[in-house]
């Protein structure tokens, strides 16, 4: 199989590499292909593949809502000459989009049928995507999944071991739950899909389980074995530039008819981490 991944040099990118090590790969980077220009749907084509997953977004929150004309050019109109490469290739596109295109207020476990409802411009921008990727890709799956940590990135695993490590108290914030993903099993968890030769399908993909931030910050303390005094906080006590939803937890629904069940968020942590323990 041969896939094409924009945005290879993030956390999904390096895992969709170790996953998919028996295929021919194209790992792409904003250095030497830059999504935001046409000429990358033209690089798609001469690459000739099979999957194309477009994982290169501008997902820095509060840069976003800060630079929105910015956010809409990576999430929307990149998207847009993305599409346009699969659809000239043939290749089925797997999009990834978010959990925050939808609002927060729902309280239960959103479904891939829910009504969307971004209350940010990272997540309008994201959902703007999701449409282009429908409409411009021929075949396309859209990915949302949430709270991505993996190699590649400075994400909140590692900022809170550098916190523990250089600050006297944790503040982290109590009232914003979802559900951590490891970028490895979201990778395996697409791979799967595309091996069903789904299509035309918007798929929940997210670790099982949830939790808030400082839930997610102790257990984290808890598997390497650094004790810190944590302190609860609002999240409006941040006082950052974007919105966030509530409650974005997502509901594995059509990943599990798809035969595919993905870890519970503490074990697939614990997986993570305890290497890095060991070393």
């Amino acid at each position: 199989m041969r896939i094409f991944v924009t945005g290879g040099n993030g956390q999904l990118g390096r895992a969709v590499a170790e996953v998919c090590r028996d295929s021919d790969l194209h790992l792409g980077s904003r250095e030497t292909d830059d999504i935001t220009r046409p000429a990358i749907a033209q690089t798609i084509l001469q690459f000739k593949p099979d999957v194309v997953i477009h994982a290169a977004a501008l997902t820095d929150v509060d840069a976003c809502e800060l630079e929105p004309d910015r956010a809409f050019l990576v999430n929307e109109q990149g998207t847009r000459h993305v599409a346009e490469g699969a659809k000239r290739s043939g290749a089925l596109m797997v999009y990834i989009s978010t959990d925050y295109v939808f609002d927060g207020t729902r309280g239960t476990p959103y479904l891939e049928t829910d009504t969307t409802n971004p209350i940010n411009v990272y997540g309008q921008s994201k959902l703007a995507g999701e449409k282009v990727a429908q409409e411009g890709a021929g075949r396309w799956l859209i990915v949302r999944t949430s709270w991505v940590y993996g190699e590649g990135r400075k994400n909140f695993v590692a900022s809170v071991q550098e916190w523990a490590r250089t600050q006297p108290v944790l503040r982290l914030v109590k009232d914003k739950v979802g559900s951590p993903t490891r970028a490895l099993d979201l990778a395996q968890a697409i791979r799967h899909l595309v091996g069903t030769g789904l299509s035309n399908k918007i798929v929940h993909v997210s670790g099982e389980g949830e939790c808030n931030w400082v839930e997610y910050g102790r257990e984290i303390l808890k598997i390497v074995g650094l004790q810190k005094e944590i302190e609860p906080i609002t999240f409006d006590e941040l006082h950052r530039p974007a919105r966030r939803p509530a409650y974005s937890v997502l509901k594995n629904t059509e990943l599990n008819k798809a035969g595919f069940t993905m870890r519970p968020w503490k074990t697939a942590l614990e997986m993570f981490l305890k290497p890095k323990v060991v070393s």
